[in-house]
């Protein structure tokens, strides 16, 4: 009886032996060696740093781009102001020989005209900011990136300080326009009748 369970115990051994055995094996071949995984992190690695290296490009390329950009609307904007203020200079010149004071729409023309410049000025600065984006890092990237949209802003606020004086400026020649030379003295004395 001994001898039956023996064999029985022996059986089943070398049958759960001969069922383990080929997964072990399996197992083996399908842990990765420290070569292999090293490798595979290196690969991983060199795909990262051209993931980062496409990235500081295209934030290059977008400064660029807003840089271009920037330019061409400065540019854009300095045509008109400056259309405007020949055709202000013009008013100007009629309301003068009519008689009237234009001083305070002079004025606003010189303000405007100052604005205009220092506009320009910190246009061309922001334009020189975007195009001298280094392709290195985002860490050399961002500061620059930053002061440029800094520069662009500034000069945004300097357009509309321009437009308002502009705007102030057409307003007072408008109203010297509509005011109609006042009735001579010699018509106001025109005798009313009478009853």
């Amino acid at each position: 009886m001994i001898h039956k369970h023996t064999s029985l115990g022996i059986t089943i051994v070398t049958l759960m032996t001969a069922a383990i055995l080929p997964f072990s094996a399996f197992a083996r071949e399908a842990t990765p060696s420290s070569t292999m995984i090293r490798s595979e992190i290196e690969k991983q690695q060199g795909v990262r740093e051209d993931v980062l290296e496409r990235r500081q490009e295209k934030r290059s390329d977008i400064a660029e781009k807003k840089a271009d950009r920037l330019q061409a609307h400065c540019d854009l904007l300095e045509t008109r102001f400056t259309s405007l203020f020949d055709r202000i200079a013009r008013r100007i010149q009629k309301l003068q020989t009519a008689g009237k004071d234009t001083n305070t729409a002079e004025t606003a023309v010189a303000e405007a005209k100052a604005n205009l410049a220092s506009a320009q000025s910190l246009c061309r600065q922001a334009v020189e900011k975007f195009n001298s984006v280094p392709v290195d890092s985002w860490s050399t990237q961002q500061p620059v990136i930053i002061e440029a949209k800094d520069l662009a802003k500034r000069a945004r606020e300097m357009f509309v300080k321009t437009h308002q004086a502009v705007a102030k400026a057409l307003r007072t020649l408008a109203a010297l326009q509509a005011v109609k030379p006042s009735p001579t003295a010699s018509s106001s004395a025109t005798p009313t009748p009478t009853l």
